[in-house]
């Protein structure tokens, strides 16, 4: 009976449950962990990378199906790539190639139960986004026929959990305890030449947008959706010089006051780098401290 409850833990005895299971999770988590720190390592080698996947079942994707289960769907829908995922939010170049639409994690779970339309200064922030990389795209202001048009209704979610980390936001209903990330930033946005550095930030929500794009197939007519998941994020501004003990310690220390709000807001979810704690310092600046980074598996 444990072993149908336990799944992979291979036990018969009726002692020690509690003490088993906790032990064969630890063990699976820290696994999980382990490989995700080694992504960039295991991605050259294509035959460990499979390796690894088997011995570790959290980083199978659930949705994966045996060929019998699976003949009906799409041959191009391969499993989802927990280490071609890490990589979003460990390259720094990679805000110039993650749009938001890549595949996500299968057991994260986006609110799609009502829509809302966006404020409009955070719909100015999505369209300057979108104009980055979809060409004759137009605004809920100046809608046209002959360009795409960004709708302004996203659908929001208060909390997600991505790779075994809970994130809050400022609208999380109980608390917005664990709302602070930091992420890969660039002063100048995606695709510019300025610097890109951790940056801390506070997560006001997380949403779903769909906007319609033509297809290149001409037998197609009719725009294609497509899903992009994104989180609102206010940006804490930078001070002068960073002093040496305070990154010796890898914390941070910065403004107490946010960058002005632009189109470097809208963050894909994949950006993501890892929660953070802040505390307050002497002269109104805070500091930010890292906190662990769960990679549990998808």
């Amino acid at each position: 009976m444990l072993n149908g409850i336990l799944k992979n833990i291979n036990i018969n005895g009726k002692d020690g449950f509690e003490l088993t299971y906790m032990k064969a999770f630890i063990q699976t988590y820290y696994a999980s962990d382990y490989a995700g720190m080694m992504c960039s390592a295991f991605s050259q080698d294509q035959k460990l990378m499979d390796l690894v996947s088997s011995l570790l079942p959290s980083l199978a994707s659930p949705h994966d199906t045996t060929p019998d289960e699976d003949e009906d769907e799409d041959e191009d829908d391969g499993p989802f790539n927990l280490f071609e995922f890490l990589k979003y939010a460990e390259e720094k170049d990679c805000d110039d190639w993650c749009i938001g639409y890549e595949d996500l994690p299968p057991s994260l779970e986006m609110q799609r139960d009502r829509s809302v339309h966006m404020d409009p200064s955070h719909y100015s922030c999505l369209f300057e986004y979108y104009k980055l990389f979809y060409h004759n795209v137009c605004s809920v202001a100046n809608a046209d026929d002959n360009m795409h048009f960004v709708s302004d209704a996203i659908w929001k979610t208060p909390t997600i959990h991505l790779l075994g980390q809970k994130y809050r936001s400022q609208e999380s209903p109980r608390t917005f305890r664990g709302a602070h990330i930091q992420a890969y930033h660039c002063t100048g946005g995606p695709r510019s030449s300025e610097p890109t550095i951790l940056r801390p930030g506070v997560v006001q929500y997380y949403f779903t947008h769909v906007i319609k794009l033509p297809v290149t197939d001409e037998t197609v007519t009719d725009p294609q959706p497509i899903e992009h998941t994104f989180a609102f994020v206010r940006w804490f501004n930078s001070i002068a010089i960073q002093p040496p003990t305070y990154t010796d310690a890898k914390m941070t220390r910065w403004k107490n006051e946010f960058l002005p709000i632009n189109k470097n807001c809208i963050v894909p979810n994949h950006r993501i780098y890892s929660p953070i704690a802040i505390t307050k310092w002497l002269d109104g600046d805070i500091v930010a401290i890292p906190l662990p980074r769960k990679i549990a598996g998808g």
